[in-house]
């Protein structure tokens, strides 16, 4: 299956470079430097988290939730990037590994990682 290679800030256009220098030196994942082939995708994607980061979900509950699609979907990449985020935001690996399995580490992240592939 074609893939669209991930980009270095210097081959992406300017618009994108900007961003991949500044706001997401930190965060060159593979699915961001992708999406800086196109500003605009790039944009919408930078939107998106960021009105996912007001939403009511804290940063490890937003981790389980997408641990747990991210499984369901069959994607290892998203997995292992949602494992790591986990990580950073204060997931445990063995909660990480709760959430791939639709449970969680505690009463709450279980119902929400639950909730999650019952919409899914």
């Amino acid at each position: 299956m074609p893939r669209i290679r991930p980009l270095e800030p210097a081959e992406a256009p300017e618009a994108s470079r900007e961003l991949l220098e500044g706001p997401l030196r930190l965060q060159r994942f593979n699915a961001v430097r992708s999406l800086a082939a196109s500003p605009a995708a790039l944009e919408m994607f930078l939107s998106m988290n960021a009105a996912l980061g007001r939403a009511a979900l804290g940063p490890v509950e937003r981790q389980v939730v997408l641990l747990a699609i991210s499984e369901a979907n069959g994607s290892a990449y998203c997995v292992a990037a949602h494992a790591a985020l986990g990580l950073t935001v204060g997931l445990t690996g063995e909660g990480a590994a709760e959430a791939r399995r639709g449970r969680g580490p505690d009463p709450t992240l279980a119902a929400l990682a639950a909730f999650a592939l019952a919409v899914h």
